[in-house]
């Protein structure tokens, strides 16, 4: 059974909704479609010259001149028009049409600015395809291999690993077509070679559709030649490889309860299977930077990025997770120096646009009791566990924190969702943002 964890997402009330009503200068205008689908357009408009207004926009079919429905541009949008108008971002508008268009209204739309002939331009990167979901986090199983001292998800309580069953993961499934390339996640939180049906499972996505999929693994289990060969020519988006250090001390110290040789077993037969693909997958590979490995890291930059065919390294920071010992913080957690030391280090690089430092890992999520106040429309983010069970996020602004954070606004398990349009309509109005 569906159950709503939001009501009513409050806006800021100190943004008026200002229509327009006077005469006003096309060159005052600024803004872009972003998506324009079937189903809804978004994107953002805002009159410099009058910074404070909120313009209506009008969703507009070219042929018959036909209003389908109109909103006002005083919604969230992202980060990147910060230096826009009063700079709150809330220039946005999000306009759900009153039916699905088919292809042939879906190109005649455009927006207007209501009483103005200023269309807003698309974006040169219009996105057209119906996909409200950010992305899928999955995991499919409830367990992880190794006890990294680490790690963000405390497995004090977990006596016992469970699988994702075949109803589950095909219920899951279905969202494919609703997700941006890369960004059905196969796994989030624990280890996905655990699953004994894991191949399985990436073999019933159509080949069309794995360009969506990736998954991330510490390669500390043994796995046969056939598990890499398949990954590598399977059309996955990305695979995700995890490691601290090629240091045999330090990598088990950090990857607690994984014996190095098995992983550079692993790592070399992935290295193999690339070598021999005509078409193989990209490879990343994700490394937690702390003291003990920080000296390490250029030169294991170079390493990975050659020696075993990197496309892109991630150097990320730790959550600072309550469960995480403290003598751990106190001995490896990075400095503000430490961080600058290897940004400087990463400059020397001739790769370096391939090595990516996430010094600060920002997206958290808020308290429910906290007052919500902008809210990214139509943009869902969506967490599955191994049962099925499913947590819908959305983006929220939070003034307390000065950043954005994700808010669950409902949780219900995937099997019970019979129509993923139906579903994304739900959340509409659950969140709020029905126009």
């Amino acid at each position: 059974m569906l159950y709503n964890f939001l009501k009513k997402i409050i806006r800021r009330k100190n943004i008026p909704e200002v229509e327009v009503v006077s005469e006003v200068v096309k060159d005052d205008f600024i803004g872009f479609v972003d998506e324009l689908n079937c189903s809804y357009v978004c994107g953002w408009v805002c009159n410099q010259a009058l910074p404070q207004d909120r313009l209506v926009c009008e969703a507009v079919l070219s042929s018959a001149g036909e209003v389908l429905i109109s909103s006002i541009a005083n919604k969230l949008h992202y980060e990147t028009i910060k230096s826009i108008g009063d700079t709150s971002c809330c220039y946005a508008f999000f306009i759900k049409f009153p039916r699905i268009l088919n292809s042939a209204e879906q190109k005649e739309v455009f927006i207007r600015v209501k009483n103005t002939e200023y269309t807003v331009p698309f974006a040169p990167n219009l996105k057209t395809d119906f996909q409200p979901f950010l992305r899928m986090a999955m995991d499919i199983v409830n367990n992880c291999n190794l006890r990294c001292p680490f790690c963000l998800y405390d497995y004090s309580s977990t006596k016992k690993t469970f699988f994702m069953d075949d109803d589950t993961i095909n219920a899951a499934l279905r969202f494919l077509p609703f997700l941006p390339d890369g960004d059905f996640w196969f796994s989030c939180l624990h280890e996905p070679t655990l699953h004994p049906q894991l191949i399985d499972y990436l073999a019933k996505v159509p080949e069309e559709y794995r360009k969506k999929i990736f998954f991330t693994t510490n390669l500390a289990k043994k796995l046969p030649d056939s598990f890499f060969e398949w990954v590598v020519n399977s059309g996955l988006h990305h695979l995700n490889v995890s490691l601290e250090s090629l240091d045999p001390e330090i990598y088990e110290r950090l990857r607690k309860g994984a014996r190095q040789h098995i992983f550079l077993n692993n790592i070399d037969k992935l290295k193999k299977a690339l070598k021999e693909s005509t078409h193989p997958i990209s490879v990343r590979y994700i490394i937690m930077a702390y003291k003990s490995n920080l000296k390490e890291l250029p030169t294991l930059f170079g390493k990975l990025l050659g020696d075993y065919n990197g496309s892109l390294v991630e150097v990320r920071s730790s959550f600072d997770a309550p469960f995480i010992s403290r003598d751990f913080k106190e001995s490896e957690f990075l400095d503000d120096n430490d961080w600058d030391w290897l940004e400087v280090q990463l400059k020397l690089l001739p790769d370096n646009d391939k090595v990516v430092i996430l010094r600060e890992l920002t997206t958290e999520e808020s308290n429910d009791d906290e007052t919500p106040e902008d809210v990214l429309s139509g943009r869902y983010m969506l967490r599955l566990s191994w049962d099925g069970h499913l947590k819908v996020f959305v983006y929220e602004y939070s003034s307390a924190l000065k950043k954005r954070v994700e808010k669950n606004i409902l949780e219900t398990n995937v099997k019970e969702i019979t129509d993923i349009n139906v579903f994304y309509d739900q959340l509409i109005g659950i969140s709020n943002n029905k126009i």
